[in-house]
Parts: C-alpha cells; structure tokens; sequence
C-alpha cells in the first residue's frame, strides 16, 4: 500500500447514476429554437449522446457540434 499515490474513481454512472440529470438536459436542449427546427426531440438527442459515447468522443460537446446548438 505504501506504492499508491492515488485512486481514480469513474464517478459518472459507476458511482453516480446520470440518468435523470442527462434526461433533463436533453429536454432543455428540445426546447430551444435550434432544436424546434431540426424537429429534435429529447429521445434523438440523448441517442446522439450515447451514439457520441459509443465512439469515445465526449458526450455533449459532440451532439453540440454535429446540430450547431448555441
């Protein structure tokens, strides 16, 4: 024990369970002007986020860049 010099612990969704705060920001996100005109609902944006994590690139700033959400 006396090697170790830190423990990493992956909080999201192994120590914490992400669901409803990720649910809530895919609804926001529905509601905004950008969204209402590519006819996105919560359900395709938090499809497009797990589809993001999948390919290991980040979450959220993916599905920001791919829709041109401000």
């Amino acid at each position: 024990m006396k090697d170790i010099k830190c423990v990493f612990f992956d909080i999201g969704y192994t120590l914490i369970n992400e669901e409803d705060v990720w649910t809530q920001r895919c609804i926001e996100q529905a509601e905004t002007k950008e969204a209402k005109m590519l006819g996105l609902s919560p359900k395709q944006i938090y499809e497009e986020i797990v589809e993001a994590s999948v390919s290991y690139q980040p979450q959220y700033r993916t599905v920001v860049k791919k829709f041109g959400f401000s």
